[in-house]
């Protein structure tokens, strides 16, 4: 009888420490995923405005995920006056030359001089007074064919109704762009009012921090990286015609076609 309570007793206390184990293991696991901490805030003056028992988990920062820029640096700059000659109409007008160019001598890893822009410059101007007639205002179309014809070029593509992130994703596959815009939709601070109704100018890299675009703008001697407000440039962006003439400005009830060339290696 002894020896059978005995076994009894013993039984007993192993089925309550065995108890006793899996208590405390599934309190643990629950404590670890349940865990508080109570944090004091605090206004300027360094006064406690409150004390809450606050989740861990719920008090983590977000992570922040910021793209890097996308840089290309190596596109040769030059104005569209080459040689400084602002008061000869035709180097007000030369915009889309000046912008072609930039993007064949990128293209090719050439060295573009002042002297060697200015010469091919207006090769390019005789060249579209034989076929357009005309080198005051040229189009996204026509830009493209003096790529093709003049240079014998085909690393390009006419994109239409583009959106910023269009341009942001070329950007980002190396590729360089020539904008058609309204010129004084740029607002320029170092444009002189009024200024011609239609521009062309390369956009070359974007600053996702900033939210800028940045461009050799030939439009000056010394706009090579100019940036503007990314709203600003994609606003401003128009396709506009070949023309003989000034362009009038877009009306608001004007439907503004958005296009780019996309220049790649």
């Amino acid at each position: 009888m002894k020896k059978q309570g005995f076994l009894i007793y013993f039984l007993s206390f192993l089925i309550i420490c065995i108890i006793l184990s899996i208590w405390l293991v599934l309190y643990d696991n629950f404590s670890n995923n349940q865990k508080v901490f109570s944090v004091l805030n605090y206004n300027n003056k360094n006064q406690t405005i409150d004390n809450d028992v606050i989740d861990v988990k719920k008090t983590l920062p977000k992570k922040v995920i910021v793209k890097k820029p996308v840089i290309i640096d190596d596109v040769p700059f030059t104005s569209q006056a080459p040689l400084w000659n602002w008061n000869d109409f035709m180097n007000q007008e030369w915009c889309e030359e000046a912008s072609i160019i930039m993007a064949v001598y990128w293209f090719k890893w050439l060295n573009l001089t002042a002297k060697k822009a200015d010469s091919e410059i207006k090769d390019i101007s005789n060249y579209e007074l034989k076929i357009f007639w005309s080198y005051i205002n040229t189009s996204i179309y026509d830009t493209a064919k003096i790529l093709q014809k003049y240079y014998t070029f085909s690393k390009y593509n006419v994109v239409d109704n583009i959106s910023k992130e269009d341009m942001i994703d070329s950007l980002s596959n190396w590729k360089i762009l020539l904008i058609p815009a309204y010129w004084r939709g740029l607002h320029n601070k170092f444009y002189t009012s009024p200024g011609p109704v239609s521009h062309m100018l390369v956009v070359i890299w974007y600053d996702p921090i900033k939210k800028e675009f940045i461009t050799n703008d030939p439009w000056t001697k010394s706009w090579k990286w100019y940036r503007y407000n990314e709203d600003i440039l994609y606003s401003a962006i128009w396709n506009y015609p070949t023309s003989t003439h000034n362009l009038l400005p877009p009306s608001s009830t004007d439907i503004i076609k958005k296009s780019m060339i996309e220049i790649y290696k």
